[in-house]
């Protein structure tokens, strides 16, 4: 309960949990602490960690780049996975949407960028509820609302970008524009 990872996933939990068994307390002051949590306690930490997952992702683009231009759809649609998986981790988390199931964890992060919006439209393509463009092969169209996708997250949660870790995110960008640019307008 004191870091923005596990936050999301035991706070909700804790506060729906029906104690069958508790001899020393211990369980019950565990979710009398999870009823009074409050998210602002974390907020600094969960922006802290969103912004380096940001730059940390850079790796990942390039890794999807690089696969883009070798027309390897392996490592195209790992990297888009990994994309997929830690692009909603950093909104959950930066948000601070606390989920009460695994079930959750797409449709939370999607409510939580707003429905109509752009990354939650690119999201719903590159996790699967949506089709993806026509025109490309899967793995390329997925990779490519991947890359998308992360440019949408950056700028989603650009407010909390820190100074340290603009310049990574920045070379990110830099090495996607080019695949996006024709790309882009088909999604």
């Amino acid at each position: 309960m004191r870091h923005p990872r596990g936050a999301i996933w035991v706070i909700a939990a804790l506060r729906q949990a029906r104690i069958l068994l508790d001899r020393d307390g211990a369980l019950a002051a565990l979710q009398a602490e999870a009823q009074a949590f409050q998210w602002e306690t974390l907020q600094p930490a969960a922006d802290v960690y969103a912004s380096e997952l940001l730059a940390g992702l850079a790796e990942e683009v390039s890794k999807v780049v690089g696969a883009l231009a070798r027309d390897d759809a392996s490592a195209m649609l790992y990297g888009a996975l990994g994309l997929q998986m830690l692009l909603t981790r950093a909104v959950l988390e930066q948000r601070g949407v606390l989920l009460y199931s695994e079930n959750d964890f797409f449709a939370a992060a999607q409510a939580a960028a707003r429905l109509n919006s752009e990354w939650t439209q690119l999201h719903r393509m590159v996790v699967g509820f949506d089709p993806l463009p026509t025109g490309e092969t899967p793995a390329r169209a997925r990779s490519l609302a991947a890359l998308a996708l992360y440019r949408a997250t950056v700028t989603l949660l650009q407010p909390i970008i820190r100074p340290g870790d603009s310049d990574v995110i920045d070379y990110a960008l830099a090495a996607l524009d080019p695949w996006l640019a024709p790309a882009h307008d088909k999604m």
